[in-house]
């Protein structure tokens, strides 16, 4: 009995299990790799959500999303937009919150423009203070996303 014709699937030359194997190969090859990365929702910290550096984050609709990054991931802090408490709230030029005059839409808080220093800042470790037309100005502290998604422990 000939056993290396008995196990050879019939049509098929040899060529082509080859190409076929080769397929199959990597194939699995890239399905290893990745599973090796994180992708979709995964809870980082108390707060944060972690994506992969390249990955599509899904939109959030009447809020905002703050990320930091590192090597391989981006974390984020997603919050809601407040409601602005005038009759004609502003948009900024580059979409998200809306904000009244005279103040600033910044994580989920309207903060009145002049606060000083005082607002902490999304990423947990520098100050935040709130400037004319909805703009941010903070201290440059370093930061890792560790301190912006892990409650602080007392």
């Amino acid at each position: 009995m000939n056993w290396e014709n008995e196990f050879k699937p019939q049509g098929y030359s040899s060529q082509e299990q080859g190409y076929k194997m080769l397929r199959i190969s990597l194939t699995v090859i890239l399905v290893i790799v990745l599973l090796e990365k994180s992708y979709g929702r995964e809870q980082y910290g108390d707060y944060c959500e972690k994506f992969g550096l390249d990955e599509i984050q899904p939109p959030i609709f009447n809020g905002e999303r703050f990320c930091l990054s590192d090597r391989e991931y981006k974390y984020c802090k997603s919050y809601n937009c407040p409601t602005p408490d005038c009759s004609n709230p502003l948009r900024p030029a580059t979409g998200g919150c809306r904000y009244c005059k005279d103040y600033c839409s910044y994580g989920g808080t309207m903060y009145p423009v002049g606060a000083g220093f005082s607002i902490k800042c999304l990423d947990g470790s520098n100050r935040c203070a709130c400037s004319t037309n909805n703009r941010i100005l903070k201290t440059r502290i370093g930061t890792s996303p560790r301190r912006m998604c892990f409650k602080k422990l007392t």
